[in-house]
């Protein structure tokens, strides 16, 4: 988390800098060993971010989408 803040002057901002929710999503798996698809959907859910609607998000872990 330190080095988010320094990288990007805070976390929302690195949330903000991201782009969109699956590249988010790599990235968080990426950075933070304990966080899996559904930890970081459920984690940028609660603080607001723009996630895709659950039943698609779903679909999509299964290959249906």
């Amino acid at each position: 988390m330190l080095d988010l803040d320094r990288e990007f002057g805070g976390f929302q901002n690195y949330l903000r800098k991201q782009g969109e929710f699956w590249a988010t999503v790599a990235d968080m798996r990426k950075r933070f060993k304990h966080v899996g698809d559904f930890g970081a959907y459920y984690f940028l859910y609660v603080v607001g971010e723009p996630v895709p609607e659950h039943g698609e998000f779903r679909a999509k872990l299964k290959g249906e989408a």
